[in-house]
């Protein structure tokens, strides 16, 4: 195979197979709906399932390819009040931080820092959590 990339026993991707343990790394963008047609095609040939709800197929690899490429941090147990410092990421890219935020009751998250205090945020917009105080159960 080549022009390909291949990944070490160690994970580290490389641009040539330098050894019989390195395996090739498939790369597929969520956002490319030629290449997540494809991988639909091939997983109904193999399957031996015809073309009808192709569509949806599609649409759940893409989300499920997306989901592996940005993978959502698993919402926390924390009970209300607690505070934690991280940072916020938007999905255009923006954001601000690190800074203090606590858990409310409705399970959104509000900034507690100078220049965004009240800000309010779901969790998968927090990046890089670190807990600073548990809250009360």
């Amino acid at each position: 195979m080549s022009g390909g990339y291949y990944m070490d026993p160690h994970g580290h991707v490389h641009p040539n197979k330098l050894t019989e343990d390195y395996v090739p790394v498939v790369v597929i963008s969520p956002e490319d709906r030629e290449q997540v047609e494809r991988l639909e095609a091939h997983i109904r040939e193999a399957n031996g399932w015809n073309r009808l709800h192709m569509d949806r197929r599609t649409d759940a690899l893409q989300t499920a390819l997306r989901e592996f490429a940005s993978p959502a941090p698993p919402k926390p147990d924390h009970a209300v009040g607690t505070v934690v410092e991280a940072s916020a990421a938007f999905d255009d890219g923006k954001g601000f931080g690190p800074a203090k935020w606590a858990a409310t009751e409705d399970g959104s998250w509000t900034c507690l820092t100078d220049g965004h205090v009240g800000t309010a945020l779901p969790w998968p917009f927090l990046k890089n959590v670190r807990v600073l105080s548990e809250g009360v159960s």
